[in-house]
């Protein structure tokens, strides 16, 4: 798709944002160079809107949330893959905005009261969690508790060793918690995860503050994956495609994208249990039951940042 020259000269070229967990994007500098992989080829074919934001933080004057402002002042837009997430319950403009738009700082101030704790009897040690720690949180260490934990109920020896997380050097990202094959790495679901919903919440309404009228939102509806993708590799999709919503209101475009995901009926082939495939079974759920997803909607209405009601108009 073509831009016109007026256009092209007030947007600069799409691109990722910067994430709180270390890697290739954790830095500005490196960030245009994956903007030019699979992930992202789809958003140079759309090649028409801003995602690449520029420091310093500034502080909201609404919410007094620590926010990165946009390259284009006058003009907001968000280009984000719909998915599940380990934390939010999923993650779609508003999670893309709050998150993305944030200052490194910022985003760890989201982070900052998701505590992952090991449960000893899960643990069975197996290192799984060291590995996926890009922050150095977690180590092994010798296991004192002489019953077996629950996942290995006697049938083996009792493991030798078990992990344990340290507060100090943790960012609350979840990769844990994503990665322990016998969950047995948590958090207190419905203590932890509201503030955090809340808090991205109020990182959007900061990002947008004056361009609240003059923004577009896309949700890419394809290849939904049951987690976020800061993770090196990806699980398969849980429903077909449904394709790619446009709006201006962000909330709006992500209860549309829940309520369609909701309706689709799943696929054997992905993570979901074959008794949660049926259409309209609630998909995070079926995949994080303590997720209460729903939270990062009602309060985004409440404080304004858009409505959840909409008028869906489809494009052939």
């Amino acid at each position: 798709m073509p831009r016109s020259p007026a256009y092209a000269s007030h947007v600069p070229p799409p691109g990722p944002t910067t994430t709180v967990w270390v890697g290739p994007r954790a830095r500005f500098p490196r960030r245009p160079r994956l903007s030019s992989r699979a992930r992202w080829r789809i958003v140079r074919a759309v090649g028409m809107f801003d995602t690449i934001h520029v420091d310093p933080p500034l502080i909201c004057p609404a919410c007094g949330t620590e926010t990165r402002q946009f390259q284009t002042k006058e003009f907001g837009s968000s280009l984000a893959h719909f998915k599940l997430h380990e934390m939010s319950g999923f993650g779609g403009a508003i999670k893309n905005v709050g998150m993305g738009a944030a200052s490194r700082r910022g985003k760890m101030a989201q982070h900052c009261d998701v505590a992952p704790s090991v449960k000893p009897k899960l643990c069975v040690g197996c290192g799984a969690c060291l590995e996926a720690c890009a922050h150095g949180a977690i180590e092994l260490i010798d296991r004192e508790v002489k019953t077996a934990p629950a996942a290995n109920p006697g049938k083996k020896a009792v493991p030798k060793k078990l992990a344990r997380t340290n507060p100090e050097r943790c960012v609350g990202c979840g990769a844990c918690i994503h990665t322990c094959p016998n969950g047995a790495i948590q958090i207190d679901w419905g203590k932890d995860l509201p503030p955090f919903m809340e808090r991205m919440v109020e990182y959007t309404v900061g990002a947008l503050k004056g361009k609240e009228d003059h923004s577009l939102f896309l949700n890419f509806l394809m290849n939904i994956s049951p987690a976020c993708d800061c993770y090196p590799n990806s699980d398969a999709a849980i429903v077909p495609d449904i394709g790619i919503l446009a709006a201006t209101d962000p909330v709006a475009i992500d209860q549309a994208s829940m309520d369609l995901l909701n309706a689709q009926a799943g696929l054997p082939s992905s993570c979901l249990k074959p008794e949660a495939c049926g259409s309209g079974n609630d998909k995070v759920r079926a995949v994080y039951p303590h997720i209460q997803w729903e939270h990062q909607m009602e309060y985004a209405e409440k404080v304004g940042l858009g409505s959840r009601s909409y008028n869906l108009v489809r494009i052939k």
